[in-house]
């Protein structure tokens, strides 16, 4: 007999809304390290330019530190979510925030691992153009579970990346719409909010590159939040077999 193929699940992207509506504090996470990643981004914005070798460097350096904060806020969310999500409602916020800090460490490898290998992808795309429109996007979608794979799968470090790869490639569909909805989230639909939000805000539009990135950390904190409540869902799916509420 062959073997049914399982059935596209999609009911994550809609009760997502409701776990995020019932755990607001999944906002918090992201937010904060948005907030911070403003800040850090003025302090550190001096001196980088043309021609400047150490402004460059430091400006690499403050991208990696955003980068890598931003994972861990995210990871933090995700812990959070699927908590939520075996409980059927509401989650511990302290319990989930001292659960992702005691993997702090494999979060934190997977977030530099991560990085890494979506850097190296938009760097080879950019030394030979045509391959930049298809190694980010593959890179994306193999290693899209690595912060979940630390955060809640129980995987140490770098081993994240190849657990993401084996669920990827075991789970091309469910990966390929999470990756696709993370993608169109954070680089189109986030940004364009951004926008909206920040020029309704008249008079004050303009006067503070700051204030436009607190606005745009609010926004893209939102973002995040849900895309934790469903990436939890999604992993914890396709990598236990869970079927919560």
């Amino acid at each position: 007999m062959f073997k049914q193929s399982p059935k596209l699940d999609v009911s994550p992207y809609l009760r997502g809304f409701a776990v995020l509506a019932r755990n607001p504090a999944l906002v918090l996470p992201p937010l904060v390290a948005a907030v911070v990643g403003v800040f850090v981004t003025r302090l550190g914005g001096g001196g980088v330019g043309e021609g400047n070798p150490v402004g460059q460097v430091s400006g690499s350096l403050t991208s990696l530190l955003i980068t890598l904060l931003a994972s861990f806020a995210f990871a933090c969310s995700i812990v959070l979510a699927d908590s939520a999500w075996r409980r059927g409602g509401t989650a511990p916020f302290e319990a989930s925030i001292q659960e992702a800090r005691r993997r702090g460490g494999d979060i934190l490898f997977a977030a530099i691992g991560f990085s890494f290998v979506l850097s190296l992808a938009a760097l080879v795309g950019n030394i030979i153009p045509f391959l930049g429109l298809l190694l980010v996007p593959v890179a994306m979608f193999f290693f899209i579970w690595t912060i979940p794979a630390a955060a809640i799968g129980g995987i140490p470090g770098g081993a994240a990346l190849n657990r993401s790869l084996e669920l990827a490639r075991a789970n091309p569909v469910p990966t390929a719409i999470f990756a696709v909805v993370y993608v169109v989230l954070v680089d189109f639909v986030a940004p364009t909010a951004t926008d909206a939000v920040f020029s309704s805000l008249g008079a004050l539009q303009g006067n503070s590159a700051v204030l436009s990135g607190l606005v745009g950390a609010v926004v893209m904190a939102i973002f995040f939040g849900y895309l934790a409540a469903v990436g939890a869902k999604v992993y914890a799916d396709i990598a236990f077999g869970r079927r919560m509420w």
